[in-house]
């Protein structure tokens, strides 16, 4: 196999792919599908194997235009990536931008680079990557892209990537090293996930068609408990009032289906999120 492709992830909801060194079957774009994002594998997996992941010499970086209270739905920001890794001289990219409560892409994207980036689509999800004069840098590679922030109530976004910083010298794809990170992205008027007050830890865990939620206080405190399906439509919705302890909350599920849910822990603006498998 003489592919050489690389994938990135960078937060808030969005994913992105490169690569370092000589790329060759890929060099003029890598596939969808490895940027390390939620049920995605990374450029490691069956191909540049050689080390494990995130051990390399290489460094990466995300970064956006995003102001830090957050995006503002239908606002275009950019959003950049870079990776650094001495002695290589090509490199390259694949991005994917993932709304966290829907697990779905969110947002647009479109190019700020014409001759050196393309879109591509894989699976509905929509993804940018490098074009072959795009690969050609010394020792580090920039690349950037407009991200359209998605509609009102999307809520936190998270982009995702996986980095990779080829071995030139054997003209394939062995000792090349793959990193990964990611880049989350709040919704303004909302607050970043896992930021709750008067709450030390909270759990679930699922047996015989029920959601078992137990939370963890150190003040009385309200909560809204809400479970949540793939799509982001709310399909169980209650207010509890705990005190400090242990609090424990039995929800039935058995007219759900199986499949991926999430519950959601809200305070006022402050929220937290956990995935659920029934």
């Amino acid at each position: 196999m003489t592919q050489r492709l690389t994938f990135l992830l960078t937060g808030g909801g969005m994913l992105l792919l490169l690569y370092a060194g000589q790329l060759i079957s890929n060099s003029a774009g890598a596939p969808g599908g490895r940027t390390g994002a939620p049920g995605e594998l990374t450029c490691q997996d069956g191909c540049h194997n050689s080390f494990a992941l995130n051990t390399g010499p290489g460094t990466t970086s995300l970064s956006s235009t995003v102001p830090e209270t957050g995006y503002e739905p239908g606002q275009t920001y950019q959003v950049s990536l870079k990776i650094k890794n001495a002695g290589v001289t090509r490199f390259g990219f694949g991005a994917t931008t993932i709304g966290t409560v829907s697990q779905t892409g969110a947002g647009n994207k479109t190019l700020t680079e014409a001759t050196r980036t393309k879109l591509a689509t894989l699976s509905g999800k929509e993804y940018i990557t490098h074009t072959n004069t795009g690969t050609t840098s010394t020792d580090s590679a920039t690349w950037s892209f407009n991200w359209t922030a998605p509609a009102a109530g999307t809520g936190e976004v998270k982009v995702y990537a996986s980095f990779v910083g080829c071995n030139v010298a054997n003209n394939g794809r062995l000792g090349d090293h793959v990193y990964t990170q990611s880049l989350e992205i709040k919704e303004a008027g909302t607050a970043s996930l896992d930021q709750l007050p008067f709450v030390r830890n909270w759990k679930t865990y699922t047996s015989d068609q029920s959601i078992y939620l137990e939370i963890e206080a150190t003040s009385p405190t309200a909560l809204m408990v809400e479970v949540l399906g793939l799509s982001g439509n709310v399909v169980y919705r209650k207010e509890v009032r705990v005190s400090p302890g242990v609090y424990t909350e039995i929800i039935p599920a058995q007219h759900w289906g199986k499949g991926l849910y999430f519950l959601r822990l809200g305070s006022g603006l402050d929220q937290s999120l956990q995935k659920l498998i029934l």
